[in-house]
């Protein structure tokens, strides 16, 4: 009998057989059957970037196995590597190839990169590089420059409790606010060494002060550091909270090329319910208008905003229904790709810290491979692109640019 992803594949023929177990990796996340497989794994992380973003598990998160950041397909693409002990996926290793099963039924070859050789680089101060960069996939970069939030977190984000949980983990030198012209230091070497040419920089967001400054000025102290250092590649960009159009052309006066600011979900209510910090000091109507605005100052397609993809339908608060869930979150996405702006996905992980851990199911397969095609469709339809943020080697979190050869 076919499993789930043969299944999918037989009814969306269009579709990349890596786009499917994309979707299906993201949805319910991976693990690894046995010590042995755990061992081969842990010592390939000795070559390959670290990182553990989205974690369902967080007797996994408190081991001394760190996991990697993502896998890739041996025929181009990345995936996010989301460790989940329940999911009916995972990555073994036979006959020293790592291969992706299904209930242990291999279905395809997939490879952990080896690091960039920067991996082992140190900062002029001694910090080990991999502290300052989060990772490099492809040509692609990310630098999360503080990993704490100060408003009440979304119900979906573990940001502020994983990281002060990575900070303990042995091996991770995990940084929670990084030097800014530590930051500067390795932007350049990304930029001039790896030929880094999708760099994005994220991190949580400040409500009133923090260190004497505002929320933009902190961001804005970032960019001028990078960009005193080397010119910004095309697709650089940055993921803040709404800003006043007077700040989007102060950031964008430093010189970076594309904004996202991320509104999660579509539906007003579950807006106010799932994001009570950006409700209460931005509010919906608000962050929209600001998104508007960005692209007066950023331009049609350089605008941004990320959906995580799935929590419509979480319970008790959202859609029960996947065709109502997908009208919603399309007609969305629609809004907003009639005004330039273009929607990103990231699949809805989750996480056990959150407040919609514990034994909350993700929707049905069939919801994400209809907002996916949908998604793409909208893009053709108003000539935009996918997230200007990836390309497919860099794009770990959504299978956008997956989907078709």
């Amino acid at each position: 009998m076919p499993g789930n992803i043969e299944r999918l594949c037989s009814q969306n023929p269009n579709f990349r057989k890596e786009a499917i177990i994309k979707i299906e990796a993201l949805r319910l996340g991976l693990h690894i059957k046995t010590e042995t497989e755990k061992a081969a794994l842990a010592k390939a992380m000795t070559k390959a970037w670290s990182g553990e973003q989205h974690i369902y598990s967080k007797d996994w998160t408190q081991s001394r196995i760190i996991l990697p950041m993502y896998f890739s397909f041996l025929t181009g693409g990345v995936c996010a590597f989301r460790h989940n002990p329940n999911s009916p996926y995972s990555i073994d290793l036979l006959n020293d190839r790592y291969m992706f099963c299904e209930n242990q039924v291999p279905l395809m070859e997939v490879a952990i990169p080896e690091a960039h050789p920067l991996y082992y680089r140190k900062l002029s101060d001694g910090t080990p590089l991999p502290s300052v960069l989060d990772n490099i996939i492809g040509d692609g970069a990310l630098i999360c420059v503080l990993n704490v939030c100060f408003w009440e977190k979304c119900a979906f984000c573990d940001m502020t409790s994983h990281a002060s949980i990575l900070k303990k983990k042995p091996g991770m030198n995990f940084i929670i606010h990084k030097d800014p012209e530590l930051v500067g230091e390795a932007f350049a070497l990304c930029v001039k060494e790896a030929n880094v040419s999708y760099i994005n920089i994220t991190g949580g967001t400040i409500i009133g002060h923090y260190r004497g400054k505002t929320d933009t000025d902190f961001y804005v102290e970032y960019l001028e550091a990078m960009g005193k250092r080397v010119e910004f590649p095309r697709h650089y960009a940055i993921a803040l909270a709404a800003k006043s159009k007077e700040d989007l052309k102060r950031i964008h006066a430093t010189g970076i090329k594309i904004i996202g600011m991320n509104l999660e979900v579509w539906d007003p209510a579950l807006f106010a319910i799932l994001c009570p910090g950006k409700n209460k000091f931005i509010g919906r109507e608000a962050w929209i208008q600001s998104l508007v605005d960005a692209v007066d100052v950023f331009g049609a397609g350089n605008v941004v905003t990320n959906f995580v993809a799935g929590v419509e339908m979480c319970q008790p608060y959202g859609f029960t229904d996947v065709n109502e869930a997908l009208k919603s979150t399309l007609s969305g996405y629609e809004y907003l790709m009639q005004r330039g702006i273009v929607p990103r996905q990231d699949y809805w992980c989750v996480e056990s810290g959150t407040r919609l851990g514990g034994s909350q199911q993700p929707p049905p397969s069939e919801f994400f491979v209809r907002l996916t095609r949908g998604c793409y469709e909208l893009l053709g339809k108003y000539g935009l692109p996918p997230s200007p943020f990836f390309n497919r080697a860099t794009n770990a979190i959504d299978p956008i640019h997956d989907l078709y050869d």
